[in-house]
């Protein structure tokens, strides 16, 4: 192994605290890489001129709809989580990856997908809305069926 990446690693665990290395980040210059289960093949996840974000502990389940299944939980929760979560409730997720560890926010960011992709798709094609923020710690989100365009852009290939 001969390539390696030394950097600050940092544990945000509500909205605040991105809002705050957000603003750390753009007065220093800072770069900024998120991380979410480390699952990623390659060097996804490294940064030499900057931070790491790994979104681990902003992991909460936060609603779930048990009539329609559907669950709205923070990025840093592991496809684990999800489904231990829906399984007590008699769901399953309809994409689950070969190992359980992806975040649903790594796992959103690189749209991932399970064995029955031919049946299923990819994660993006089961998401209904998502949040993200920008560098100016401004809180947006990108819904399927408000916002198409933004599905658009992150699942070029997804039926919106």
């Amino acid at each position: 192994m001969n390539h390696h990446s030394i950097s600050p690693v940092l544990f945000p665990e509500k909205e605040e605290d991105f809002k705050n290395i957000f603003s750390y980040a753009d007065q220093k210059g800072l770069k900024l890489t998120f991380r979410g289960g480390g699952c990623s093949y390659g060097d996804a996840a490294t940064n030499t001129k900057g931070t790491v974000i790994n979104i681990s502990k902003y992991n909460r389940i936060l609603e779930f709809d048990s009539k329609n299944g559907i669950i709205k939980a923070e990025s840093g929760v592991t496809i684990k989580q999800l489904w231990e979560f829906g399984i007590e409730k008699g769901y399953w997720p309809p994409v689950v990856s070969g190992t359980m560890f992806p975040t649903l926010g790594g796992a959103l960011s690189m749209n991932i997908h399970g064995k029955n992709n031919f049946a299923v798709g990819p994660i993006g094609d089961h998401v209904l809305e998502f949040t993200f923020m920008t560098p100016d710690g401004k809180v947006h989100i990108c819904s399927r069926k408000k916002i198409r365009n933004c599905f658009l852009l992150l699942f070029p290939a997804s039926e919106c």
